[in-house]
């Protein structure tokens, strides 16, 4: 069992206690600016990108994006097939369908590459 709290992504406050976790529209999380932080961020604690609130149509976008900086959740439309939603499916059928895949070492280390 696992009980996380919900803390809103400020830029001037980094997350701290080990249960704090952020759910961030992909908008935030993948402005430029955020991208020292979302990995600094990400290696103690869990982060969810989940969709603008524009696509109105239930579009996806690119989860790649979002794993990329780290994020381990990219909440996507799974009414919605398409592109973003093969990416998907195959980046989780490297791990044999299992229901994750282990971020790369440089991720969870201070060094980047």
């Amino acid at each position: 069992l696992i009980h996380l709290i919900g803390i809103s992504w400020n830029t001037r406050k980094p997350l701290e206690k080990c249960w704090e976790m952020c759910s961030i529209s992909e908008l935030k999380f993948k402005g430029q600016e955020n991208y020292e932080r979302a990995l600094a961020s990400t290696k103690k604690h869990l982060i969810r990108i989940y969709p603008k609130f524009t696509r109105v149509n239930s579009s996806n976008y690119n989860p790649f994006i979002c794993w990329n900086r780290g994020a381990q959740m990219a909440a996507l439309n799974y009414q919605t097939d398409g592109k973003p939603m093969r990416l998907n499916d195959a980046k989780f059928k490297e791990n044999g369908n299992c229901g994750y895949v282990l971020k790369p070492h440089w991720m969870l280390t201070d060094t980047i590459p």
